[in-house]
């Protein structure tokens, strides 16, 4: 992991060369989910008698939530990007409701925040459109929950497109999937939409 952050780095650093410096504010939705396993009963009794688990898990969905994310970005704007390093306060929920005809009831609720650096390279593919992808180490600050042991780092990778409305400012949609189990050994990782505007100050 050490040596993908040194060479996104490097590559970052690579396109600053007659590159307009660009700093400033971020705020946005984050539509927080996640994935998780889904638990069914292994019925094939061969596969029981050799030792095999009793249940199977096929990955599925969490429920989604509208939370917030803020932060402040650098930013050096070339001729075919620009490679932008930002940190964000992301506040993150993964819950998963279960209903049974009339019966509703929450059966699982992470509710997390983190510090994100995003590392981000948005290559122009339109004059006011960009692609984006990128890397993010994050740091658990605080949960909701006291008996998980959730873990406290995450690596994200995320992709997605931007837009570009006018004085240096943008709009970001990207699709971020943590790398990470979110407990160690639960198969749980982080799936979140960001929608982020990044407003320069300069």
């Amino acid at each position: 992991m050490k040596k993908i952050v040194l060479i996104f780095s490097i590559f970052i650093l690579s396109q600053t060369l007659h590159a307009q410096f660009r700093y400033g504010v971020t705020g946005g939705l984050n539509i927080s989910g996640g994935i998780l396993p889904d638990l069914s009963l292994n019925r094939d009794i061969n596969s029981l008698l050799n030792g095999e688990d009793v249940v199977q898990g096929t990955p599925q969905l969490a429920d989604f939530k509208l939370l917030y994310k803020a932060g402040v970005f650098v930013r050096y704007d070339g001729k075919i990007g620009n490679a932008k390093i930002a940190v964000n306060y992301t506040a993150t929920d993964i819950k998963k409701d279960l209903d049974l005809n009339a019966f509703n009831a929450s059966i699982l609720e992470l509710k997390m925040n983190y510090i994100d650096i995003d590392l981000s390279y948005n290559l122009n593919v339109f004059p006011y459109v960009y692609w984006t992808f990128g890397y993010s180490p994050s740091f658990l600050i605080s949960d909701d929950d006291t008996k998980a042991n959730i873990a406290t780092f995450d690596s994200r990778i995320f992709t997605g497109f931007g837009i570009k409305i006018g004085n240096g400012t943008s709009i970001d949609v990207n699709v971020v999937v943590g790398l990470n189990e979110v407990i160690e050994g639960s198969y749980i990782h982080q799936l979140m939409v960001p929608v982020t505007v990044s407003i320069p100050l300069n």
